[in-house]
């Protein structure tokens, strides 16, 4: 299960640095579990040469196997930078309307708290 939740790693042969394909990326597990060979990556120019893994922002696997048994394999995985971006925007807007969501809720709630004080103080039977 927790596969599901973290970040594909590579390392490519020849290439110094780690390359991660966060989960937050469409495809993420044909990514991680049927891509292999040969691959075109897209990573940050700035990113290239740092301690950190770099991001993928785009990936095409190039397998000669799958390309002979397609049938049986499937096609070669390929994501692009728009369908990475969409996905970003996509949870983008699902977050931005939990979030809004949560302060209608929140202001409900405050407004039955506020009501259940005013409520309180009038109608309580008065101690002498």
């Amino acid at each position: 299960m927790l596969q599901g939740w973290t970040s594909t790693y590579f390392t490519l042969e020849g290439v110094d640095g780690e390359f991660r394909y966060p989960r937050t990326h469409p495809k993420n597990i044909v990514v991680r579990d049927q891509t292999g060979v040969a691959l075109d990556v897209w990573v940050e120019r700035s990113a290239i040469g740092s301690d950190e893994p770099m991001v993928i922002w785009q990936i095409r696997e190039h397998n000669p196997y799958k390309k002979e048994h397609s049938d049986t394999l499937g096609d070669e995985t390929f994501v692009s930078r728009a369908e990475i971006v969409q996905r970003l925007t996509e949870i983008d807007r699902s977050m931005v309307n939990v979030g809004v969501w949560l302060l209608v809720i929140a202001f409900a709630f405050a407004l039955l708290g506020v009501g259940a004080r005013w409520w309180n103080r009038n109608h309580a039977p008065r101690e002498r």
